[in-house]
């Protein structure tokens, strides 16, 4: 009986957590995951990606820092979408030191770019953020991608133009 009530504790937790990320509710999802953790039960994987989803989004990055090296650390499958939001958010703080790692792991694992971080990396070499170095690493990120050489080609002939 015992066992049964940890599994109903762990869908209900989950479920909770859930609700208050589609609530809108990120520090009840937060303190509900701690608690649940603080239990030793470790959520569904849904659940990591939503909240690395919804902190990254949010630029709460030493939490959704804190939630990709549990992902990490337990094995739990992560995705392309998981890393195109976890880049986000790290563009959009400037923390271009855990882009550059980011890029790194998706290439290693074979992960793509998705547009929406297409135009964030492109915005930031623009601004010169970026160094233009990234231009070949990325190329091999996306390699099968159509539109890929043009994009970085306009990004090239942009900065080009602003520096002269």
């Amino acid at each position: 009986m015992r066992d049964n009530e940890l599994n109903v504790d762990i869908f209900v937790y989950n479920e909770l957590i859930d609700g208050a990320i589609r609530c809108r509710k990120f520090d009840i999802a937060w303190d509900l995951f701690i608690e649940l953790s603080d239990k030793g039960v470790k959520p569904y994987n849904y659940i990591y990606i939503a909240l690395i989803r919804t902190f990254s989004t949010k630029g709460i990055l030493d939490k959704e820092k804190k939630l990709f090296s549990e992902m990490e650390e337990s094995w739990y499958k992560l995705n392309s979408n998981t890393f195109n939001d976890l880049l986000g958010g790290h563009l959009l703080k400037k923390q271009y030191v855990d882009v550059e790692m980011l890029l790194h792991k998706m290439a290693e694992i074979g992960f793509h770019l998705k547009d929406t971080t297409w135009t964030l990396l492109h915005q930031s070499i623009a601004t010169r953020s970026l160094s233009t170095t990234f231009i070949k690493f990325i190329r091999k990120l996306d390699p099968e991608y159509v539109n890929t050489t043009r994009k970085l080609d306009l990004v090239m002939k942009r900065i080009s133009l602003l520096s002269v």
